[in-house]
């Protein structure tokens, strides 16, 4: 629910920023995944599947949003002093803590995105932005029995709603010719579907550490992405790309990217690079909008 004593662009743009600038999200990642291009001689003129530099360039995205902390958050937390203790409390906790627990969601995070965004090779982004849903389930569970929350008879019957919705989703989607892209198999299709699903359960998980870990601390929710980014491309850039580039496997099937052959593409096509850099302000700005929703 949107804060009513936010200003009021902010109440504004929260719900609709979200949803636009996440819907955007998806279908510029899969407009990326089709784009065609010149890469090193090695692999010549080819499709740009490039799933981990995708989950790269979110978490540069993310990062942006400390930016967007220094502007916001600092207003916000200025108005919060100003209004009084019999307003608001504030948590407290040493700093250098917030900064470094953060770490531990942004690999959650990193592990979430990059097993959904090879999935989103092999299925489509309509049903893979569906499947989605089930982080609904699975953050509920834990959120009932581990973080201990209240959980009422109306929301397990909404539970309920999600999981025949994702049922009839994931059945029709395996059934139907046109689920998975052309040239994927059944099976393929079907792992696709299993895996994204558990990549939710990773992303539910990363939730509870959320709470547990940086429930004492004082943080602001756009300074909090932004740490998870800077984690996450961190890991990303210095862990992960230098793995997958050194895998012996075929280039665009989601285990080996080549990061030579990626700057080779975007530097051969003007289209690609602007929108590789919109990709990454979509993010920022759907971030934005789901910090306002929840803050």
């Amino acid at each position: 629910m949107v804060n009513k004593k936010a200003p009021r662009w902010q109440q504004i743009y929260a719900i609709p920023g979200m949803l636009i600038f996440g819907t955007a999200t998806v279908v510029t990642q899969k407009f990326l995944f089709e784009q065609k291009a010149n890469g090193i001689p090695k692999y010549g003129y080819h499709e740009f599947r490039k799933p981990w530099f995708q989950t790269d360039t979110m978490f540069m995205g993310m990062t942006l949003s400390l930016l967007a902390y220094l502007v916001l958050g600092r207003k916000d937390s200025n108005e919060v002093n100003a209004v009084g203790d019999s307003v608001h409390v504030q948590k407290t906790g040493p700093k250098w803590k917030l900064y470094l627990y953060s770490a531990l969601p942004a690999i959650c995070d990193l592990s979430a995105t990059g097993l959904m965004n090879i999935q989103l090779l092999y299925i489509q982004a309509s049903v893979w932005q569906m499947l989605r849903g089930s982080m609904v389930i699975f953050s509920s569970i834990f959120c009932a029995f581990i973080l201990k929350r209240p959980h009422f008879p109306y929301m397990w019957w909404s539970i309920l709603g999600v999981v025949i919705a994702l049922a009839i989703v994931g059945c029709s989607s395996v059934c139907a010719s046109g689920a998975g892209k052309e040239g994927v198999s059944q099976g393929k299709t079907i792992m696709a579907i299993f895996l994204t699903i558990c990549a939710q359960l990773i992303q539910a998980t990363q939730l509870v550490i959320e709470d547990y870990i940086l429930h004492d601390l004082e943080t602001h929710p756009l300074q909090l992405v932004g740490l998870k980014g800077f984690w996450g491309f961190v890991f990303c850039s210095s862990i992960v790309l230098p793995i997958v580039q050194n895998v012996d496997s075929t280039e665009g099937n989601g285990v080996h990217e080549d990061i030579i052959d990626t700057f080779h593409m975007m530097g051969d096509s003007p289209i690609l690079l602007a929108f590789v850099i919109l990709y990454i302000f979509f993010i920022l700005f759907y971030n934005i909008g789901g910090m306002l929703v929840i803050n």
